[in-house]
């Protein structure tokens, strides 16, 4: 119910704040530092346990939020985020075609419906008109969460979802800000 008004209330807010002269990718920074203090705040009193990442699951934790914070900074947010929900499609892809494991047909048509959902979305057949490296940092951060699940599958419990929230926050807020300039 929450996440329901902020997700509601959030554009008007960012409108208001554009209309004093905030550019939206400046506003768009701020927000992520903003989410990463307060994350990092929260978390580090209530949870401080879920901070913690193992060492060999680090580099995967900071080029998770580096690529989709690197995607963000270069093409449309929606677009990056509909390439980061393709690692369920890209899941699916290497069970059936690297593990051999037959899927249900729900399942090839929930692909089909994701694709096309992007391709609509990022108007296709106008041509390619997304920045190249956004749209290749998009996929990289598609295959990065995908990677994230296929490892998650045999490392259960070793990272936590709030904690890689959190990490990714600050990766972005860090990243963001320079790629802007």
């Amino acid at each position: 119910m929450l996440a329901s008004c902020c997700a509601g209330t959030a554009g008007s807010l960012a409108k208001s704040i554009m209309d004093t002269g905030v550019r939206p990718e400046q506003l768009a920074a701020a927000r992520i530092g903003l989410s990463a203090l307060l994350l990092l705040v929260v978390v580090g009193v209530a949870r401080p346990e879920l901070l913690r990442v193992r060492r060999a699951d680090r580099r995967l934790v900071v080029g998770y939020g580096l690529l989709y914070f690197a995607t963000v900074a270069r093409i449309p947010v929606g677009i990056a985020t509909l390439l980061e929900f393709t690692s369920p499609v890209l899941v699916a892809l290497w069970v059936r075609f690297v593990r051999g494991t037959m899927l249900p047909s729900r399942a090839w048509a929930g692909t089909v419906l994701a694709l096309g959902g992007l391709a609509l979305l990022a108007r296709v057949w106008q041509g390619l008109t997304l920045d190249a490296v956004g749209l290749l940092l998009g996929i990289g951060t598609g295959l990065a969460a995908a990677s994230y699940f296929l490892l998650g599958e045999r490392a259960v419990g070793t990272v936590a979802p709030l904690g890689l929230v959190t990490w990714g926050m600050v990766a972005g807020a860090a990243t963001v800000p320079p790629l802007r300039n």
